[in-house]
């Protein structure tokens, strides 16, 4: 299966950005006091 250049940089867009929500979500739940899981 042949994926194009530019999918692959929005794939690895999405990517980046969900795991830096991931990463302030955690922060956001250590800050609370709450342990990291």
């Amino acid at each position: 299966m042949f994926i194009s250049n530019s999918l692959m940089k929005i794939y690895y867009y999405l990517f980046i950005r969900l795991t830096t929500v991931n990463r302030s979500l955690d922060f956001a739940r250590v800050d609370r006091g709450g342990a990291r899981v």
